[in-house]
């Protein structure tokens, strides 16, 4: 479901539709302090960030059955064995994987970690992965991506070094609202310095 015209620069962490810089839901979730980690030292935060695109993409290249067992670091094979008992525990089957997404309305941008299903239930899923904490923004985020996909249910689950997972039900039809506020602040402060 990646989006055409739709640019990502991973080392600025920025997305470009046709050119113009949107902003982006992590972005704005830490702009306007929904997510905050400024009381987290900044060697643990960046440890933490790189910790967690690794994982994100040997969760990826397991469900695209293109990971080589032998390329990965011991250190992550906890997290790694979490989703994989996930998705044995649930079925889960994804249908996208680290989608990049635009929503043409608000003109925001994003790269949801997975959509799919639980075996043979009804309905798609949302689910977003973490390897800390599911911090309330989660919650938040899941909307932003939600508003551009329309899954039936929103979800996180949280990978832990020692091969288990949590799950987070997101259900307050709110967070999409509340989204949409932080964004509109986000670029009204953008706009008016």
């Amino acid at each position: 479901m990646n989006t055409p015209n739709l640019e990502f620069d991973p080392i600025r962490h920025e997305y470009r539709m046709g050119g113009v810089l949107v902003p982006h839901v992590t972005g704005v979730l830490e702009s306007e302090r929904i997510t905050d980690y400024s009381m987290i030292a900044s060697d643990v935060l960046e440890a933490a960030k790189q910790r967690g695109d690794f994982v994100h993409r040997l969760t990826a290249m397991n469900d695209r059955d293109t990971l080589d067992p032998k390329s990965v670091d011991p250190t992550l094979v906890g997290y790694l064995e979490g989703w994989r008992l996930f998705r044995r525990d649930t079925q889960f089957v994804s249908t996208l994987i680290e989608s990049r997404v635009y929503d043409p309305v608000y003109r925001y941008a994003g790269t949801l970690d997975r959509v799919g299903r639980f075996g043979d239930e009804p309905g798609t899923i949302l689910l977003d992965i973490k390897t800390g904490p599911i911090l309330n923004g989660a919650a938040l985020q899941t909307a932003a991506y939600n508003r551009i996909v329309g899954a039936d249910r929103r979800m996180g689950v949280r990978l832990t070094e020692n091969g288990k997972y949590q799950l987070k039900i997101f259900e307050d039809e709110n967070d999409e609202a509340v989204f949409l506020a932080a964004l509109c602040l986000h670029n009204w402060r953008k706009n008016n310095g």
